[in-house]
């Protein structure tokens, strides 16, 4: 299975139908992905409300999908076999790199962890 055209074309990576219902992974092999969900989602929900302690457990997609297609910056590949072991590493990261550029945005010293 290759990840091609037509799974680029699809909106997410992994779409999942668990327990909880309907969602999907979200891609953090994709830099601006993880970006984007640190400006407009982490930020104003989380950290502009003071809480600045992250639960990361259960990063890793729990559900395992062949035909998942990553992004896969920086990594061998971009299935989801290729990618399963950075998954969770790649999210701390984007919170580390959030931290790291809303304190040169406002010019303070929050620790990033």
């Amino acid at each position: 299975h290759e990840c091609g055209a037509s799974a680029r074309a699809r909106k997410s990576a992994a779409p999942m139908d668990a327990w909880w219902g309907n969602g999907a992974m979200i891609d953090w092999t994709n830099s601006k992905a993880a970006a984007w969900v640190h400006d407009h989602r982490r930020k104003p929900n989380l950290v502009d409300k003071g809480l600045l302690g992250h639960w990361v457990d259960l990063g890793e997609p729990e559900d395992y999908n062949e035909r998942a297609c990553y992004k896969g910056e920086g990594l061998a590949g971009n299935r989801h076999a290729d990618i399963h072991n950075m998954y969770n590493f790649l999210w701390l990261q984007s919170i580390y790199d959030g931290y790291v550029r809303d304190s040169r945005d406002t010019n303070t010293t929050k620790r990033p962890f």
